[in-house]
């Protein structure tokens, strides 16, 4: 189970960055999705925000950096 998340997480960044990532590279990766699980709260600001035409940022392949 835990192999199949983490090809879903590789297929994720390859997807928003545009380029190949190891298992390598993603394992030892900080990175992180949201807030720390002991700050996360119902309270708390989201992450991205809609336009002013309700629409949300894209990752761009190739722009996007997560690793």
């Amino acid at each position: 189970m835990v192999n199949s998340t983490m090809i879903g997480v590789l297929g994720q960044i390859a997807c928003y960055s545009g380029k190949a990532t190891t298992w390598d590279e993603a394992h030892n990766a900080d990175l992180q999705y949201g807030p720390a699980p002991e700050e996360a709260s119902f309270e708390i600001d989201p992450p991205t925000r809609p336009d002013a035409t309700g629409n949300y940022p894209l990752p761009l392949p190739g722009l996007t950096k997560l690793i």
